[in-house]
């Protein structure tokens, strides 16, 4: 018992790595960065601000695995509708995003990013791409990965707060970005060994992960009353759809891939083209102050997570059932 749980626990902090490296560092969230590069002088220090980012970001993970393993997730739309539920989790948890600008703030950046950055891009469609062990392939990918983290880490530059985190120089990107890919990469390799297959939790370990979220989630939302009312129900749609698409059966596998072996080893070693690259990019755009427009950027992924959230909801009641043979 003891060792199946530890193995559930692997697999959840190897994805929470690779979910929070998507969700904080890929994005330069301003106050984790700036947590992050004022570690840098202090080890210990560093040391402790990630492995509290990644505790918090192992219990939203543990929510989208559960969500996962109950509803049986196999498609890429089911992955996308789980996504929400974490980014959820994620901004309204711990943190009262999801209530700053309602009813955007429900889709941007719960779904928008967390769902379609985070979990479809970050924690299936790179290791999907790396298990096909095509070097040029996967290489190709990371230098992509690298070349928009470079322009994208401009993002907050429009913030005209003195207080707010400055424009960061080369020299600490590039170490900022190393330090980050390194992370990133133990969790690949991590969540690679001890996958979502490892992941069967017994029900006073669901029971308990649950109660802490609803205890967390009531917390939070309260103070946001009557706004925050409006999210359980939009939760309990996108449960209820899962639970239609589980209901209709006989869907594609696409979550198979994991319960494969992990990729060739030298791989992972390919990772390091997205830092050296995003190093590369970001001195060009910082020497020239080339900011990202952010703003239409946001607008382009709001609407981008909410038409592809609505695809995935009316999906499952609009699908035929798989006849029983």
């Amino acid at each position: 018992m003891l060792l199946s749980f530890a193995r559930r626990f692997a697999a959840v902090i190897g994805s929470a790595m690779i979910l929070l490296f998507f969700s904080e560092y890929y994005f330069l969230n301003e106050g984790p960065v700036e947590r992050l590069i004022t570690g840098l002088q202090i080890p210990f220090q560093l040391a402790l601000s990630i492995a509290e980012f990644t505790l918090y970001y192992g219990l939203f993970t543990y929510i989208f695995f559960l969500v996962i393993h109950h509803f049986q997730v196999k498609t890429y739309l089911d992955l996308l509708l789980a996504g929400a539920i974490f980014g959820w989790a994620t901004e309204a948890l711990v943190v009262p995003i999801v209530y700053e600008a309602v009813p955007f703030s429900f889709v941007f950046p719960s779904i928008s990013w967390h769902a379609l950055i985070d979990v479809l891009l970050g924690w299936y469609l790179v290791r999907r791409i790396m298990r096909r062990n095509n070097a040029t392939l996967t290489a190709i990918m990371f230098i992509v990965l690298g070349a928009i983290w470079g322009w994208w880490a401009t993002w907050f530059w429009i913030d005209t707060d003195p207080n707010a985190l400055q424009p960061l120089l080369p020299t600490d990107f590039v170490v900022y970005t190393i330090v980050t890919s390194l992370f990133a990469l133990i969790g690949f390799v991590i969540a690679d060994r001890f996958g979502i297959d490892d992941f069967q939790p017994s029900r006073w370990e669901a029971g308990f992960i649950l109660a802490i979220s609803i205890l967390l989630f009531t917390g939070t939302a309260i103070l946001f009353l009557p706004l925050s009312l409006a999210l359980p129900p939009v939760i309990a749609l996108t449960l209820f759809a899962l639970h239609r698409s589980k209901a209709n059966g006989h869907q594609q596998d696409r979550l198979h891939l994991f319960s494969s072996p992990p990729p060739i080893g030298w791989h992972y070693g390919l990772g390091l083209l997205m830092p050296l690259t995003a190093s590369l990019i970001y001195p060009i755009v910082y020497e020239n102050q080339i900011a990202v427009p952010t703003e239409d950027i946001t607008a382009l992924l709001l609407v981008a997570g909410f038409v592809s959230f609505m695809v995935a909801l009316i999906r499952p009641f609009t699908q035929k059932r798989a006849q029983m043979t």
